[in-house]
């Protein structure tokens, strides 16, 4: 009878079969990606412990093993706790936007940030208030912090000198070249250090961010056709912008292929002064004090 049943019944037996099949791998396929997320953790705002999470809920996460390979520089928005957002706003009468006006030029004060910090060792608060935006600079100074407790440390010196100020050109020059002593093939360090020296010296900076461009080659695009820009290789320079607009999309890098085909570059060659010319300089100061000598 049941033999009958299945011969009479076959479409439906294998549609049953393939249901359970789909459940089965569906279970596996489940565990597997449930065993991935516990490989991150992310910051507590509430507390100093770690716990696991979801990607997707907000929250600050950071890989348990630091892998400086990796870019660390953009950090996803954490999210504050409640807890913390109660005793924020308790410090502006309940309206957190209801805040001092040197609120703007001197950002906000020390006890909004020891609430944001709250349990946190430097270098962890140092990454949340960069990650959260607005803060950096309360997030230099616990990078400072940070740098002096551990200054061989390589994230915390990345995270350091990713913070310096716009003022501060020749620190971040000199932490991306120690980044680099301490590991010659990390790209960011290299597209940083060739950023900061396309202007004045640009064969330098080319060197740098054909090494970068060569272990990533989605980076240092466009500060490699800038590069080479100043120095007029306009026929290296033209690809390489075409590969950056392909990948950022920016209106104003086909401005800068248009001027370049147009015989009208938007980026000053470089001034450099010859042997003749300094010799020509220092023969003309010479004629200048023969000309000004008192006679006797």
């Amino acid at each position: 009878m049941l033999y009958q049943f299945l011969r009479n019944n076959l479409s439906i037996v294998i549609i049953i079969i393939c249901g359970l099949l789909a459940i089965a791998g569906y279970k596996v396929l489940s565990n597997a990606l449930l065993s991935k997320k516990s490989e991150f953790i992310s910051l507590d705002t509430t507390s100093a412990k770690v716990k696991t999470t979801n990607h997707r809920n907000g929250t600050l996460e950071i890989p348990k093993t630091f892998s400086h390979r990796n870019s660390i520089g953009n950090l996803p928005i954490p999210e504050i706790s409640e807890e913390k957002r109660k005793r924020i706003s308790a410090l502006y009468d309940g309206n957190s936007w209801d805040r001092d006006p040197s609120w703007a030029k001197d950002g906000p004060p020390q006890e909004e940030i020891d609430i944001l910090v709250e349990g946190l060792d430097n270098l962890s608060a140092a990454k949340y208030l960069k990650a959260l935006g607005g803060y950096n600079g309360y997030a230099r100074e616990y990078a400072e912090k940070a740098l002096a407790e551990n200054p061989d440390d390589f994230e915390t010196l990345f995270i350091w000198t990713r913070l310096r100020d716009r003022n501060e050109d020749d620190k971040r020059e000199a932490g991306y070249r120690r980044l680099l002593e301490m590991d010659p093939n990390f790209v960011p360090a290299l597209v940083g250090l060739g950023s900061k020296l396309k202007k004045d010296s640009p064969e330098e900076a080319i060197e740098l961010l054909q090494m970068a461009n060569r272990l990533d080659p989605s980076e240092g695009l466009y500060e490699l056709a800038w590069a080479y820009q100043r120095i007029g290789e306009y026929d290296k320079a033209v690809p390489m912008l075409k590969k950056a607009y392909e990948r950022y999309n920016h209106r104003w890098m086909l401005s800068e292929i248009k001027s370049i085909e147009a015989g009208t570059p938007q980026i000053p060659l470089i001034q450099r002064e010859s042997q003749e010319d300094r010799q020509n300089e220092a023969d003309n100061k010479v004629d200048e004090t023969l000309l000004t000598k008192p006679t006797r």
